[in-house]
């Protein structure tokens, strides 16, 4: 529902010329956030934006899992271990 909201929004945006200047001066100033997002979605340009935050999640918790070996192997002093994750991570 969502998105379809938005995709209106955004089609209206591109049809009316004033709103589409509007738009256009936001985003060479600079201030616009949502702009961008609404004329991707209306010109059929957007990503998938839950894949995208899911790939955001995904890493995020990738990150810390590697964090927490990183720590274990310091607290270990352990280079064999060091050496695995190393070529893990690369």
């Amino acid at each position: 529902m969502q998105k379809s909201a938005q995709l209106n929004d955004a089609l209206q945006t591109l049809k009316d010329p004033i709103l589409r200047a509007e738009a256009m001066i936001e985003i060479a100033t600079g201030k616009a956030e949502n702009i961008e997002q609404k004329i991707e979605i209306a010109t059929g340009k957007a990503e998938n934006i839950e894949q995208k935050s899911n790939n955001d999640i995904e890493f995020l918790m990738q990150q810390m899992q590697w964090r927490e070996t990183l720590e274990q192997i310091e607290i270990a002093k352990n280079e064999e271990n060091l050496t695995a994750f190393t070529t893990e991570i690369e």
